[in-house]
């Protein structure tokens, strides 16, 4: 597809953002297609979330590997999968400060409820789209200590994604992952 809109003289830009800061640089990019007016306000903008990024990092990074809080994400626009190692999602729970409980796996997948339970959860989150609600994650996680302790959020639906919005899903994971960071 691309080789044939450039072969009709067209100007094409692929972009494929794999992290955080991926997503940033694409951002500047487009600006940067876009016109000097376009990249401008692109700069402007990414300098804005690199500094919200580095407001969050500023208080997690150091965080030991023991006192991270252990989370379970649950991707409702995924089917319900899970993340593991390589993903932005799983980039963004280690940059919140927390311990993905399926990090020892590589990309989105199917959880097995039992191995949920198994590796017991401090933190549990689900996207909002889901067509569950919470009493149902509640009554499935019972036994974790996500839903023992009432841990369990809903990140909006679309933040989990390669837009701007990825700053306010990192936002919010870090302030439930540690909300003693963020009061």
């Amino acid at each position: 597809l691309i080789v044939d809109m450039e072969k009709k003289g067209l100007k094409v830009v692929a972009l494929y953002p794999r992290s955080v800061n991926d997503t940033l640089s694409t951002m500047e990019r487009i600006g940067e297609v876009l016109g000097t007016e376009a990249s401008t306000e692109a700069s402007r903008l990414v300098d804005e979330l690199h500094a919200r990024v580095n407001a969050v990092l500023e208080k997690t990074a150091s965080i030991p590997e023991e006192e991270r809080t252990r989370i379970y994400l649950e991707l409702a626009s995924m089917g319900g999968q899970t993340v593991g190692s390589g993903t932005i999602s799983n980039e963004l729970i280690e940059m919140a400060g927390g311990k993905n409980i399926f990090d020892d796996t590589a990309g989105n997948f199917p959880a097995i409820e039992e191995l949920i339970k198994e590796r017991n959860p401090q933190v549990i989150v689900v996207e909002d789209s889901s067509q569950r609600d919470n009493d149902y994650f509640y009554k499935k996680y019972g036994v974790t200590d996500a839903a023992k302790n009432g841990r369990i959020y809903r990140i909006e639906a679309g933040t989990l994604t390669t837009s701007p919005r990825i700053v306010d899903a990192l936002e919010d994971l870090a302030r439930w992952l540690h909300p003693e960071l963020f009061e």
